[in-house]
């Protein structure tokens, strides 16, 4: 696990200057990443790109193991409707406004589609965990399991991305606090 310099939720750090369990993230390409002085938090944007949508991630520093937990408290800062997307090893779980589901290509999504979240906004602050092992991966939201799957694939890059899109030429943002991940159990 990877720890990251900064307060800890109860304000203090620990010893060595880390936060325990805490992600470090790095922006990945032209997104804007700005780390908060609570232990694994962050503000993350898109670029604002002049596309057909603007694009912002931010990528976990390490590789994952075969089991791990992402846990997190994550609240949109702009209203744009678009979902807040995990990308894990062989796939990824979206969360939109009203909607939540697991991609794994366009042609799964399209036969799957989208769950309702009844009575969810993104802009309310919401506890997400994720629990991987190897290929199945389960979802909890606020406490409730949402769903699991077994991805058919995972892919070679053991990599985690949390992400979000904005509209065209928008810096949408997304406030992520208190970004953990550790051994599954």
């Amino acid at each position: 696990m990877v720890g990251v310099a900064c307060l800890s939720s109860a304000g203090v750090s620990l010893a060595d200057g880390t936060c325990k369990h805490s992600a470090a993230l790095e922006p990945e390409g032209t997104s804007w990443l700005a780390p908060l002085p609570e232990c694994g938090s962050y503000v993350l944007a898109t670029e604002g790109a002049q596309s057909p949508w603007s694009w912002g991630a931010g990528i976990l520093k390490g590789t994952l193991p075969d089991a791990y937990e992402l846990s997190l408290r994550y609240r949109r800062l702009t209203h744009d409707r678009r979902p807040v997307e995990f990308h894990l090893p062989g796939g990824a779980v979206l969360i939109s406004e009203v909607a939540w589901g697991f991609y794994e290509s366009e042609a799964q999504f399209a036969r799957d589609r989208w769950t309702t979240l009844a009575g969810h906004s993104n802009l309310r602050e919401h506890r997400v965990r994720i629990v991987q092992r190897g290929k199945t991966v389960q979802v909890w939201l606020d406490g409730s399991l949402l769903g699991t799957r077994t991805f058919t694939a995972i892919t070679a890059r053991r990599q985690l991305r949390i992400g979000l899109k904005g509209y065209q030429g928008v810096r949408a943002r997304v406030l992520l606090r208190d970004v953990k991940v550790r051994p599954a159990q």
